[in-house]
């Protein structure tokens, strides 16, 4: 059994986004569901190579608004500079989502260290 990493001195940033934003500037906004459309998260982590560790055991974690995980992506990266950058995305067609509000968890070495709320309309 590993000891626990503290997450201390570790920075998080979810920023979510359409392809038509792209900028990441409605972070924790409304998105309108559609055809073919994707709400996309950037993710950005900072500080990892305080924690002494090679890899980062890292889990993004979509959640409905009836606080079910949907879909999940699981990834060991190595700790080769002290940024990491991810991405996922979800669709959002109204057949696949239903409006409500949603999120996204970012989890690190077991720990969650980001959630960010995000809301679905029609469009």
């Amino acid at each position: 059994i590993l000891p626990p990493v503290s997450l201390k001195g570790i920075r998080t940033k979810v920023s979510l986004y359409t392809k038509k934003t792209h900028t990441g500037q409605n972070t924790g906004k409304v998105f309108y569901t559609g055809k073919k459309r994707k709400v996309h998260a950037r993710v950005e982590i900072t500080g990892l190579k305080k924690t002494g560790k090679k890899t980062c055991d890292v889990l993004l974690e979509w959640v409905n608004p009836k606080s079910k995980t949907f879909f999940q992506k699981r990834m060991t990266l190595p700790i080769n500079n002290d940024t990491l950058r991810l991405h996922s995305s979800i669709g959002i067609s109204p057949r696949k989502r239903k409006t409500g509000k949603y999120k996204i968890r970012l989890y690190l070495f077991g720990r969650k260290a980001q959630e960010v709320a995000f809301t679905l309309k029609k469009e």
